[in-house]
């Protein structure tokens, strides 16, 4: 379950069984569990729109053209024109330089830890930016190429580091005295990073760079590559096909935010990017599709559920309401689960795994003169039961700081009722419903409710 819930995935996945063969089935499956998030959030995508478009539309995935195999092929989507989809999703890994970093900190990390057991849950990596501008050659409409400045923000990290000897005895040197008092910058290879001593680093926040994931060339960046990429899977389309890209937010800041505007037109935006695309291709349509809260400015989640937020741009001027196929395939989609770079982050960390530490309910209590009720997680319960979860865990995760179990217990409540209240395909949790009321194993003997009358008592 990368963004929507597996419950919801499986029924998916069985509804849309009569269009999959064995082998793209086994495929879509060994891509959505896969642990590397570039390879199961774009299934989730192409899973789901295929499972849309085959419940307004007639079907066909995978159609083989020349070689090519495009994810969707429909007739009947748009009225009187034939259809080809591709699908795919893009993070901001190739633009905040994630995975460079990760691989520089652990190669020094290595080698710290040979000189000093266990340094490297101590080391923090802040890597360094540069910025200017640089001469371009740009060309200016019905003109020739002028020379111009063109900006320029680039992180200091590479793929190419490793550490050199004069790098290995700066290290001894920092590491002989234990914690080391001053930070130490290591420079190389295109990198730039400066590494501090820290009380605890956690594992997934060990490196750090002020830059954001932005981009400053409308073709040089990963959107614009990966449209080029999907443009060739839809090349070999017969003519008169609309040709359609659908871009995933599997952790974009540009996809997320594609209209965000920079003033001094410094960086792209993702539409910049988009319409540059269009304009240099074949190509009819891009859309982009991120699952965002309804109102992402709130500061509260009540009655602010997760959405699907869909970005529709076409090469061509259309009439009114020709784009109604795309909204309505928009509202098809189940309710997304979580944001897309929080999808990203929790498969990282293992959390998103069928046999991981699963997702919770909240606890949910009332209470009235005739007693009380508590609906607690029934995956929760499984994983305590099971001895996966200690009761540590369970109070921490599920009744909060405050037990309100041991407030009933105290009280002289004790469960009287247990049911099941299921939520549905599309939370991949339920509640095991509790009626709690007074009883004598647990409270003080009472008078009996009726007693002789006392007048009757005294004859």
């Amino acid at each position: 379950m990368p963004i929507i819930p597996r419950r919801r995935l499986q029924l998916m996945l069985d509804e849309l069984g009569p269009w999959l063969t064995k082998a793209k089935a086994l495929d879509l499956i060994g891509r959505i569990d896969n642990e590397d998030p570039d390879q199961a959030i774009p299934a989730e995508y192409e899973l789901s729109l295929q499972w849309a478009v085959s419940r307004i539309a007639e079907l066909e995935i995978d159609p083989d053209f020349g070689g090519r195999t495009p994810d969707i092929l429909t007739d009947d989507l748009f009225p009187q024109q034939s259809t080809v989809i591709e699908v795919t999703a893009i993070s901001d890994e190739p633009l905040s330089g994630e995975g460079a970093m990760e691989r520089t900190a652990n190669i020094i990390n290595q080698f710290a830890d040979r000189v000093r057991p266990k340094a490297s849950k101590h080391l923090h990596y802040t890597f360094q930016e540069t910025s200017g501008y640089k001469p371009a050659k740009l060309k200016v409409p019905f003109g020739p190429f002028t020379h111009q400045s063109q900006y320029y923000r680039k992180r200091l990290t590479s793929w190419k580091f490793s550490l050199t000897p004069a790098h290995e005895a700066q290290m001894r040197g920092w590491l002989k005295d234990w914690p080391p008092a001053k930070p130490l910058s290591i420079v190389g290879e295109g990198t730039a990073v400066v590494i501090v001593w820290k009380d605890k680093v956690h594992s997934f926040n060990k490196t750090f760079s002020s830059m954001p994931s932005e981009a400053h060339d409308l073709k040089k960046n990963p959107i614009y590559e990966r449209l080029k990429e999907k443009e060739k899977q839809l090349s070999k389309s017969p003519t008169g096909y609309l040709k359609c890209i659908f871009l995933g937010d599997a952790g974009c800041r540009l996809l997320r935010e594609p209209n965000d505007f920079d003033g001094t037109r410094r960086r792209v935006s993702g539409k910049d990017i988009i319409q540059k695309f269009l304009a240099d291709s074949a190509i009819d349509i891009v859309c982009i599709l991120t699952p965002r809260r309804k109102n992402e400015n709130a500061r509260w989640d009540n009655s602010n559920p997760r959405l699907w937020h869909l970005y529709i741009y076409d090469k061509w001027q259309r009439p009114q309401g020709y784009h109604a196929p795309l909204e309505r395939l928009r509202e098809l989609l189940p309710h997304p689960y979580l944001h897309a770079y929080q999808a990203r982050s929790w498969m990282q960390q293992g959390f998103l795994a069928p046999q991981a530490r699963g997702q919770y309910l909240p606890l949910g209590y009332s209470g009235g003169s005739l007693g009380s009720t508590a609906r607690i997680s029934a995956r929760a319960l499984m994983k305590l039961l099971a001895g996966r979860m200690s009761a540590t865990q369970f109070k921490n995760w599920i009744t909060g700081d405050r037990n309100q179990f041991d407030f009933w217990l105290g009280k002289g409540y004790s469960i009287s009722d247990v049911s099941f209240e299921s939520q549905g395909a599309d939370q991949d949790d339920d509640y095991i419903v509790l009626k709690m009321e007074l009883d004598p194993n647990a409270s003080p003997l009472r008078i009996p409710h009726q007693l002789m009358d006392d007048e009757k008592n005294k004859k």
